[in-house]
């Protein structure tokens, strides 16, 4: 029997491996070595070319420290896989504002919020 290829769910669930290997600074080398795979096998997960298995799954949320419910957050809304996201986590100063934004307490990303959307909207409107 041959496995199934993948689709966009496990597409989305490899980009959010990506993710939370990012945020804990953690090479797809290390994350491999850790787990018994090789490198190039966290790629193809974290691409969604290859599925990963449910208990593959929980190895990588205990070594990332990782809910595993963290992987599948948002796609049960039937949210489609946004480049836009899976870009601005590969940028080096996406990561970076996403680091700051998950070390702030909740009324400081409040005011993180505001501050951009006040940013965008005063230079929206000076460009208009």
């Amino acid at each position: 029997m041959t496995p199934k290829s993948s689709n966009e769910n496990d597409i989305y669930v490899g980009s959010r491996v990506r993710i939370a290997r990012q945020l804990s600074n953690i090479s797809q080398e290390k994350l491999g070595d850790q787990l018994g795979i090789s490198f190039q096998q966290i790629q193809k997960y974290e691409k969604g070319s290859n599925r990963i298995s449910a208990s593959k799954l929980i190895d990588i949320s205990r070594t990332l420290n990782v809910p595993v419910a963290w992987f599948f957050k948002g796609i049960e809304q039937g949210e489609r896989v946004d480049i836009e996201p899976e870009q601005f986590f590969q940028s080096k100063d996406g990561l970076r504002l996403l680091r700051i934004f998950t070390r702030a307490t909740s009324s400081q990303q409040k005011l993180i919020i505001e501050l951009a959307d006040t940013v965008i909207k005063s230079t929206s409107a000076a460009a208009d």
